[in-house]
């Protein structure tokens, strides 16, 4: 949802977009992936994560 000159993202999980299952088995690997599906889906609209 764009507000103003943000972007926020939520429901993002940790599934592999390219097999369509978890990655990996625990917690770590999918926190991870789900990281990438996020700064995949800012690239794609031309943003940037920013951290605070």
């Amino acid at each position: 949802m764009r507000a103003g000159g943000d972007f926020h993202v939520s429901g993002l999980v940790g599934i592999d977009p390219s097999t369509g299952e978890p990655a990996g088995a625990g917690i770590q690997d999918q926190t991870h992936q789900a990281l990438r599906n996020c700064r995949a889906v800012l690239v794609s609209i031309r943003m940037t994560a920013v951290t605070a």
